[in-house]
């Protein structure tokens, strides 16, 4: 659940980052939507306002959702990497020059680091749900066997 608020107050630093420098947000709002989205799944499967077969429930698609966030941006890490490697400007310096000479201060330097810090959040996400997955399918499958054995 922290990585996903950290990840959230990331994008967040994204988004005013890019509305400080003008050189526009993109698709940074779906990206925090998606993250809203899976924190109030993670939210609802922790209070228990579901049961415990929520967070199991949902434990699959949280861990395709971090699967995808990592995927995603790892190729935006290489991305910038390679255009770092090749002497071109990569995206965040790209818009940075967009914003023009008054902006003097580098708005996106930390993107790199900010990216790479995701992708680590995005991994713990990504193992605390298939370690709720596990544990979750082992207590059901427990609950059950005490459920038939006190049936008979």
């Amino acid at each position: 659940m922290r990585s996903c608020v950290a990840a959230i107050a990331i994008g967040l630093t994204w988004q005013t980052r890019d509305a400080i420098s003008n050189s526009g947000i993109g698709l940074l709002p779906f990206n925090l939507a998606g993250l809203l989205l899976a924190f109030a799944i993670i939210v609802a499967g922790h209070c228990r306002l579901g049961g415990q077969y929520l967070a199991i429930a949902f434990a699959p698609l949280l861990i395709l959702f971090y699967a995808v966030l990592i995927a995603f941006s790892a190729v935006r890490l290489a991305d910038d990497k390679r255009a770092q490697d090749m002497g071109m400007p990569g995206p965040s310096q790209c818009a940075s020059a967009r914003a023009g000479p008054a902006n003097a201060l580098d708005l996106n330097s930390d993107r790199a680091i900010d990216t790479g810090v995701l992708i680590g959040l995005y991994a713990i996400g990504f193992l605390v749900e298939l370690f709720t997955l596990v544990r979750g399918r082992k207590a059901v499958a427990r609950s059950n066997e005490v459920f038939v054995a006190d049936k008979y």
